[in-house]
């Protein structure tokens, strides 16, 4: 089973990661900021979209940039990336 490697505070407004992301070797500094990132989003009450593209809406990196970031967070275990179909159209989301 995973560590859980972060927590938010109930009232909002910050993440408190572990200390074992931050000083993790095998990752970019690219990958710890989107790492943080998308644990920021943890605590929204609302859906948000989690795609390549809308991530990578949110920083000055492009669309591959980010995506490499995802690629090197899943290998190194910190992400898992699940797609879903729509029951509607049929299509991959």
């Amino acid at each position: 089973m995973a560590k859980l490697i972060f927590k938010f505070n109930e009232k909002g407004g910050f993440t408190v990661v572990r200390n074992e992301l931050v000083n993790d070797k095998k990752l970019s500094a690219k990958s710890k900021g989107v790492m943080l990132y998308l644990l920021s989003k943890q605590n929204l009450q609302t859906e948000w979209e989690s795609n390549i593209k809308s991530i990578s809406e949110n920083f000055t990196d492009g669309y591959d940039s980010i995506k490499s970031a995802l690629v090197e967070l899943e290998k190194n275990h910190y992400l898992d990336r699940v797609k879903f179909k729509n029951k509607v159209n049929g299509q991959l989301i």
